[in-house]
């Protein structure tokens, strides 16, 4: 006869225990006030804030007006990894990481935050922490939503979104529109 011993050295966690990845639902996020992506992130106690973050500008990257990215754990932003479904977001703007502004807040079923360092599995990037954009995949109609907001002593901000896609056996398409201004 055989025998087989099987062993493991992963530690089991009671179901009470704190979970390694937060989960933000869409729900959640509009229970939030539905704030942009970047204001979200800037939301999270591990989020650090690097100089290049939140359309600052800095001698490295001129105009950094609308370039966003995570800084988690104060390792910067290229220690940050950015993902969206999955698969990582390439960094823009001189490699300072993941423009946040590129992820449509409309668009997004869920946010996975992994707040400790997860270099093992991910790579270099994933230092200081993941950040995983999960987006719709049922919008198979048109979907528009005008959101007016209104401010004392000016005209207020307006923001329109646009979803459309098209959902099928094997895949799905999902085409998400942003137009915001906001008057003084």
């Amino acid at each position: 006869e055989r025998v087989v011993v099987t062993g493991s050295l992963i530690a089991t966690l009671p179901e009470d225990a704190p979970k390694p990845v937060e989960v933000y639902t869409a729900e959640q996020l509009k229970e939030q006030g539905q704030p942009s992506v970047s204001e979200f992130v800037r939301s999270l106690t591990v989020n650090f804030g690097s100089d290049l973050s939140f359309g600052q500008a800095s001698q490295d990257v001129p105009g950094g007006a609308g370039f966003v990215n995570a800084d988690m754990r104060g390792l910067g932003p290229n220690g940050t990894l950015v993902l969206m479904n999955g698969r990582r977001l390439a960094t823009t703007n001189g490699g300072f990481g993941a423009d946040l502004n590129t992820v449509p807040m409309e668009a997004l079923q869920a946010v996975e935050v992994l707040k400790d360092g997860a270099s093992t599995t991910y790579g270099a990037g994933a230092v200081g922490g993941v950040l995983n954009f999960r987006t719709r995949r049922d919008i198979d109609a048109p979907i528009i939503t005008i959101e007016k907001s209104m401010y004392d002593g000016s005209e207020g901000e307006l923001n329109v979104d646009f979803q459309t896609g098209w959902v099928g056996d094997a895949g799905n398409l999902l085409l998400s529109l942003h137009y915001g201004r906001t008057e003084a």
